[in-house]
């Protein structure tokens, strides 16, 4: 994971000393979260939470049983999947959005290169964070 970071980081042009909090959490911690920061009533696998500095970034807190969910439907390791999330979870600290199709695509394209420059493998089956671009 925080080599992927490093790599979503350098990619992204972020300041070379900058720096995010990762929680590994529960999913009912994640839902109270989402619940009383986004008024989405369930949980989620990943959110941000942006600082307004320039070298402490924000906070990202992924659901560890969605991650294994995920991962296992999409046939690959949790340890890749909590990659995956951390990433996305910096992109969107970065300023990123994937509310609409063209941010949602620019977004799978930095994510890919992260994951890769990471020698993280891709996952071989379906997967929600790769709908977009198939490869």
């Amino acid at each position: 994971m925080r080599l992927a970071l490093s790599e979503c980081a350098r990619i992204v042009e972020l300041m070379p000393n900058c720096e995010v909090s990762v929680l590994l959490a529960s999913d009912e911690f994640v839902h109270d979260l989402n619940l009383r920061y986004r008024g989405v009533d369930s949980a989620t696998d990943v959110l941000s939470f942006p600082q307004e500095d320039p070298i402490v970034l924000g906070d990202i807190v992924i659901s560890v049983e969605t991650a294994q969910a995920q991962a296992q439907r999409a046939s690959w390791p949790v340890d890749s999947e909590l990659a995956l999330l951390a990433v996305h979870g910096l992109l969107h600290l970065a300023g990123f959005d994937d509310e609409e199709e063209s941010g949602a695509l620019e977004m799978e394209i930095k994510t890919r290169e992260a994951l890769c420059a990471a020698s993280i493998p891709l996952p071989a089956c379906d997967h929600p964070f790769f709908q977009l671009m198939r490869p």
